[in-house]
Formats: structure tokens, sequence, C-alpha cells
């Protein structure tokens, strides 16, 4: 068995396992799709990540923080991009939006690489260093919590017996989120 890992939209994600293209797909437990098997995949909370040197005397000053800094953000009009945009709004903040990226890893290296903020997966915080950036968990970013689901066709599974035995592994690795 080959495991192949592609960054897609949900909509793309979902719409590629039922047409047969992918044999499983992780989306957000809300937009699985009628016909579709699941297993659950956990939950999946995002966090603040400031570069130190961009806080007002180098401590966690909170999400109003944000009306000044640099600020990048996940392209597109995906559910996760127009939460953080409407919490913004919520707790009336400007970004000062740099950088658009497709994906978490893109995210990820643009504010490695540059002095931006951004609201990232708290798994992948364990990769960023502690020394330069801040992680601030804010009670606001709690709504932006998604519930993940392992999805797949029940065709797919008798075509293919492996996808029948690994579904519920990968499942249980991303529940408990040993894979990343």
């Amino acid at each position: 068995m080959r495991l192949e890992f592609l960054t897609k939209t949900t909509a793309q994600s979902v719409e590629s396992v039922k047409d047969g293209h992918l044999d499983l797909a992780i989306v957000r437990k809300e937009a699985v799709a009628d016909g579709l098997s699941t297993l659950p995949c956990g939950s999946l909370t995002y966090a603040l990540v400031v570069p130190r040197k961009l806080l007002p005397g180098r401590t966690a000053a909170g999400f109003q923080l944000l009306r000044k800094l640099p600020f990048a953000l996940l392209s597109g009009d995906g559910v996760l991009a127009k939460g953080v945009l409407a919490l913004a709004t919520k707790v009336n903040v400007q970004f000062d939006i740099r950088v658009r990226a497709e994906s978490f890893s893109l995210l990820i290296s643009a504010i490695e690489n540059a002095d931006l903020a951004a609201v990232i997966p708290s798994p992948a915080i364990a990769d960023l260093s502690k020394e330069r950036f801040a992680i601030i968990e804010l009670d606001e970013l709690k709504p932006l919590t998604r519930e993940l689901a392992l999805v797949y066709s029940p065709q797919t599974t008798q075509l293919r017996e492996t996808i029948r035995r690994v579904a519920p592994r990968i499942s249980s690795a991303f529940e408990n989120w040993n894979v990343i």
C-alpha cells in the first residue's frame, strides 16, 4: 500500500471520494456527503501565532494586538478563512493581511520566513520555535474548532479490501494526532 497526501478543499476532497478518484479523505465532519462512510478523526483546534518581536512588551496582549500586526491567512473562501475574518469583525479588529496561502503548509512557511502572525492548527505549533513565536490560545478561537472525519466510499471498500483494514488505523492515528 502506498499513501499519497494531497491538499484539496473540503468540497474537492468529498467529491473526489464520491467519484472514486480518492480512496480516503479527512474532512470536516459536517461536510460529509450522503452515501459516504465515515470514521471519527478527532477535533482540530487553532491558536494564534505571533512573532515575539512584534508583541507589545514581548507578551501576549490578546486578540486586539492584531489590529496593527502583519497577518497571514488562508486564501479562498473556505469555512476556516471566513471564520477567522468573521471573528476579526466580531471583535472589531482589522487585519493587515500581507500573505494569503492556499494550504496550512504554505501558511506556516510564510510565517517562518517573514514576521507575520497567523491562526494555525494547534498540532503544528510543536514545530515552531518557542523563542521566536508566541502561541496565544484565545477563547475567541474556540468556535473555529473542527470535528474531523475520515470519509470513504462503501463501493471502494468492496473493491479494495485494504481500505477496509487501513481506514480504522488512519482514523485512530489522526484522532490521537500521532501522525502530525
